[in-house]
């Protein structure tokens, strides 16, 4: 393969010679400068339809289409060299500029595929290297490198499965089209300043039978049905006596149930760097007595752990969220792999809110007596 490239290479180098030589010995720099590109653009195409077309039989012709076209461009680019007209010159420049072209898709397309698809890539950079103006080359090394406690973004830091890190970035392969689902679920990520609080707003659920619901109703449909369950019990409570006050103490307003919390919590052995960290909103229910539910989330971005004997902690870096808020959707994907295999798969998304919102979560409140 090595054998094949290289006098490709060299009849690349030899193009863009003859191609300076051409504009000289004819002296029409603006014709001769059209006549090539073209000349070169009807290359270019005609050697992408013909690797195509000869790939599927053996993908070998890759190599062997830019081997042939740099081995038929070679008696031309000759004859180019030794015209003594400028006519003839610009004829066998043509004609070797044409088919110097063929070579570029089937070059191009053999040089990607060396490195399999499948296989990942690992870049890292151990040491940056700055020249100053006085010619002083300074070496400057990872923070990290000097100070193990060093917290802070890294780019080319990977976590190994000990917990700790390894330099290093993994570019993962990607398709460069896909075919997408409309949203199963989708999560919006808001900030309440009154509240104090990110919120994580489910605005799109799943439902047992594979379709979704949009969030609200589906919070508003469940709530009903545990009110109305917990109606056709006795009241757990005695009625208030009766009196003549015009406000009632409210103790905490509810929200609805597919607003999650996230409370802001200080990260362990830090006095002034936050996370937020999931949390919970009581059920609260008419003439319900005892200790309130838990509300849990109905989404895969938010319910990881919820249903384990001890949830685990779920935190997000406070910088994560910003004032325009996030939206995460999560969607079924699907594209084709090397071989013409169908991967489908479901996959999230992550784009920018639309602002800051406010959830009415307000405590200790005098209202007015319906």
């Amino acid at each position: 393969m090595v054998e094949t490239i290289t006098p490709v290479v060299h009849g690349g180098r030899a193009g863009r010679w003859a191609g300076s030589v051409a504009l000289h010995v004819t002296g029409a720099v603006a014709s001769a400068a059209a006549f090539g590109a073209i000349l070169g653009a009807a290359g270019s195409l005609l050697g992408g339809v013909l690797a195509d077309r000869l790939s599927s039989r053996d993908a070998r012709w890759y190599a062997w289409l830019s081997g042939a076209v740099s081995l038929a461009a070679a008696p031309f680019f000759a004859a180019f060299a030794q015209a003594r007209s400028a006519g003839l010159a610009l004829a066998c420049f043509g004609v070797f500029y044409f088919l110097n072209n063929i070579y570029v898709p089937s070059l191009w397309t053999l040089v990607q595929s060396l490195v399999h698809p499948r296989l990942r890539a690992l870049s890292s950079a151990t040491q940056l290297a700055v020249t100053n103006v006085f010619g002083e080359r300074i070496w400057v090394e990872p923070a990290s490198a000097r100070d193990e406690s060093w917290r802070s973004w890294g780019m080319f830091t990977t976590t190994d499965r000990g917990g700790g890190t390894a330099p290093g970035l993994v570019l993962l392969t990607t398709t460069p089209t896909i075919m997408q689902g409309r949203p199963t679920e989708g999560v919006q990520f808001v900030r309440d300043e009154v509240a104090n609080l990110v919120w994580a707003v489910e605005t799109t659920v799943p439902l047992p039978d594979g379709s979704s619901r949009r969030g609200r109703e589906a919070a508003t449909e469940l709530h009903r049905r545990y009110q109305d369950a917990l109606d056709g019990t006795p009241p757990a409570t005695p009625p208030d006596p009766p009196n003549d006050a015009a406000i009632r103490y409210r103790l905490m307003t509810g929200v609805g149930e597919n607003w999650i919390p996230f409370v802001p919590v200080h990260i362990p052995g830090d006095t002034r760097e936050i996370q937020l960290r999931r949390a919970s909103m009581p059920r609260l229910l008419t003439g319900a007595a005892g200790t309130p539910e838990k509300i849990r989330p109905r989404t895969v971005v938010l319910r990881p752990g919820t249903d384990d004997a001890v949830p685990p902690l779920y935190d997000v870096y406070e910088e994560e969220i910003s004032r325009a808020g996030e939206v995460v959707t999560c969607s079924w994907q699907r594209t084709r792999w090397t071989g013409g295999r169908v991967c489908t798969w479901l996959g999230l998304e992550r784009r920018p809110g639309r602002g800051e919102a406010s959830s009415g979560l307000a405590f200790d409140r005098a209202v007015p007596r319906s």
